[in-house]
């Protein structure tokens, strides 16, 4: 009893971190999934497992019925409104088949429907209608490159597009820089791109060496649930709406994997890396 309190009050605060995670950034949503998956995957005796899925489904409902009730003290919305204005998470489906990222478009298409019924009918015709344009190998082109460029292939996590927009000084140093059109943003690109190749090829590293220890005695993987959630967005931003930008919260959890990826090449030493030490001169 002593370790199962500790236990549960970690999945009680997890299901409440996932209850505001939920309202703030739904994509941190897919971290909760991938603990989960974890709990399941690991041999946990079943009644232990049972009681912290409990108790954090039983936090996550709390803390979304109280957010829920925050939010209406604030903003008290009739449900004639919501279901009025509220669009239905096939909108965001629907807006990615466009060319991946945001369409005004889009928006304009679902907010001219007056029910929230009649938006999601209308937003799933539109992706049958995109889907049967594309056609198989159109789709397929699709979602396995032009959407992962779009979502993996940013250094600047869409840094450059945003501040191109409006400059305050356009013809200033830094504009020159960071933005799209500028005649240095080549150099920016160059600097950003060399830390971005060493964060993927890290995380690749991480995945690689995980696989090769499975089924490993005493492998004691910690942050698998890191690279299950990072699969997870991988998955979600293939279909959804995606944008580069989508990635930065979850750079912390990327940084992580990269270290732990080039801290098992040092270890393992057997490619003939002793030092790693080109990411260190890069700092």
């Amino acid at each position: 009893s002593s370790k199962l309190l500790p236990y549960l009050c970690y999945m009680g605060g997890i299901g409440l971190a996932g209850a505001i995670a939920w309202k703030l950034k739904v994509t941190v949503f897919i971290f909760l999934i991938a603990l989960v998956l974890v709990l399941l995957i690991k041999r946990i005796y079943w009644k232990k497992l049972l009681a912290g899925l409990l108790v954090l489904a039983l936090f996550f409902s709390l803390g979304k019925v109280s957010v829920d009730a925050g939010i209406r003290q604030v903003l008290p919305l009739n449900k004639e409104f919501c279901d009025r204005h509220e669009f239905p998470l096939t909108h965001w489906i629907m807006m990615s088949l466009g060319y991946g990222g945001f369409r005004q478009e889009d928006v304009d298409f679902t907010s001219g429907f007056p029910t929230y019924k009649e938006k999601r009918d209308a937003n799933v015709r539109e992706i049958k209608r995109r889907l049967q344009e594309k056609g198989v190998p159109g789709s397929l082109s699709f979602f396995f490159y032009k959407k992962q460029v779009r979502t993996w292939g940013d250094s600047t996590f869409g840094g450059c597009d945003y501040l191109s927009r409006h400059p305050v000084y356009p013809d200033g140093f830094l504009a020159r820089l960071v933005t799209l059109e500028g005649d240095l943003n080549w150099l920016l690109l160059l600097y950003t791109s060399l830390y971005y190749g060493i964060l993927l090829l890290g995380m690749f590293l991480s995945a690689y060496f995980a696989w090769r220890k499975r089924g490993q005695q005493n492998n004691q993987d910690h942050l698998l649930v890191g690279r299950l959630t990072m699969t997870g967005i991988a998955v979600f931003l293939t279909i959804w709406e995606c944008n580069a930008r989508y990635l930065v919260v979850f750079l912390p959890l990327m940084i992580l994997l990269c270290c732990e990826g080039f801290l098992e090449l040092r270890i393992r030493g057997k490619t003939g890396v002793q030092r790693l030490d080109f990411p260190v001169i890069l700092v």
